[in-house]
């Protein structure tokens, strides 16, 4: 079957069925292109990254917990207000029993993991595509340049052949916050520059728990002043490890005999400063999470932990990785629901308990705006040209309207006209 036949979903035999206006545009443009591939990584970023390593875990829980959060509502582009249509059905119920956190924490999770989340429009419900078995079929347009015009996806994991869904690109919602700087549309997980430090970490953790089964003690090297056979190697050896091996027997005494002696190679936990080159570690994956380390518990973080901290560590978690993602999120999914005349999908957080502090701040500092933009007007400045410039911080926008109000002469009596009063 020829690719565009497997994009439009049909058959040489039943091409004489109507073509929707997207297939039809979609037939009519493409010419040739080429497939991004979501990289394979996914799985083992799910494996060992997600569910067997702590921090890992921690943080993208931390970006679940609060990204799910949110609510949807339609945001009035002319004057910003925020009001709900039937339309958001979709996206406050988008599978049976679902809620739009759980849609949320599922696009989070795939973002994390894969750099990439895939929402298809099934009708009456949204569905989560694996973003592993997911390709983008992109095209040369007429006029040069390149675009997404369809997703494929391979749903029972085979590998991609003749078999796989194709999906047009109004049906498909792609978010991709952080791109892929080699590729045009794919989206690049933020664990993919710090997979060293994870490894590393696991690592350290191994070493951790070997040193606990290993009696809790660094390496060990018995030395005899006499040579022993293999025989006699194997003996002393075997009954070591048999009496002093493993957690169970730590802190028992050693009795030593036939003119042995014991010594420690190796580093202890306190001489290779363990605490700290782990804490280093964990601190360079949550700086790439965009999660601050006093948020999730981080040894770092919580070494300068206050409550002035911690709020001030959660606004910068709010404004510099969840707005724009809530941003990104909304536009992605815009693709999904009729979205009205003049309006865009929005994302709402008013009702985050989290966020209430930073909330309060832009509330006193609109209330301060509020009665700034009173002063302005009342001495004379044209009200539309006030709210531009406290808005932008720029009071070189003020226009005034020549008048003097009555309320800046003496006494509060402006003169008459032709005289005075």
């Amino acid at each position: 079957m020829r690719l565009l036949d497997r994009i439009t979903g049909r058959s040489a035999s039943n091409y004489l069925e109507p073509l929707s206006p997207s297939q039809y545009a979609f037939m009519q443009t493409y010419k040739e292109g080429g497939i991004e591939r979501i990289l394979p990584e996914f799985q083992s970023y799910a494996d060992i990254g997600y569910k067997g390593n702590g921090i890992v875990f921690a943080l993208i829980l931390a970006r679940i917990s609060l990204f799910s959060e949110a609510s949807f509502k339609f945001q009035n582009l002319a004057d910003k207000r925020l009001f709900g249509t039937p339309d958001l059905a979709l996206l406050e119920s988008p599978w049976p029993g679902g809620t739009t956190g759980e849609l949320l924490a599922r696009m989070e999770q795939d973002v994390s993991l894969a750099g990439n989340s895939f929402t298809r429009n099934a009708g009456t419900r949204l569905e989560r595509l694996r973003p592993d078995r997911v390709a983008l079929i992109i095209a040369e347009m007429d006029d040069g340049t390149e675009q997404v015009v369809a997703y494929e996806y391979d749903r029972c994991g085979r590998g991609f052949g003749e078999m796989e869904e194709i999906y047009l690109p109004d049906e498909v919602a792609h978010w991709s916050p952080i791109p892929d700087p080699t590729a045009l549309y794919r989206g690049m997980s933020w664990l993919t520059p710090v997979v060293q430090e994870i490894n590393a970490d696991m690592a350290m953790t191994s070493h951790k728990q070997a040193f606990f089964e290993n009696a809790a003690t660094p390496n060990l090297v018995i030395k005899y002043a006499q040579k022993l056979n293999r025989e006699q190697f194997d003996t002393v050896r075997e009954r070591w490890e048999a009496r002093h091996g493993g957690s169970t027997n730590s802190w028992k005494t050693a009795i030593l005999d036939n003119g042995s002696d014991i010594s420690a190679v190796g580093h202890s936990f306190e001489q290779m400063a363990f605490t700290g080159v782990q804490a280093a570690g964990e601190n360079r994956i949550a700086a790439a999470s965009g999660v601050p380390g006093i948020v999730v518990g981080l040894k770092e973080g919580l070494d300068a932990a206050s409550y002035s901290n911690y709020g001030q560590a959660m606004r910068r978690f709010a404004d510099v990785t969840m707005r724009p993602n809530w941003r990104s999120a909304s536009a992605a999914l815009a693709r999904l629901v009729k979205v009205p005349a003049n309006s865009r999908l929005w994302y709402d957080v008013t009702d985050i308990a989290a966020l209430r502090e930073g909330e309060r701040e832009r509330a006193e500092s609109a209330q301060i705006n509020a009665l700034a933009m009173g002063e302005l007007i009342r001495v004379g400045y044209q009200p539309d040209t006030v709210a531009q410039a406290v808005i932008a911080g720029d009071y070189s926008l003020l226009v005034h309207t020549g008048a003097i109000p009555t309320a800046l002469y003496p006494g509060g009596n402006a003169p008459m006209k032709g005289g005075t009063p």
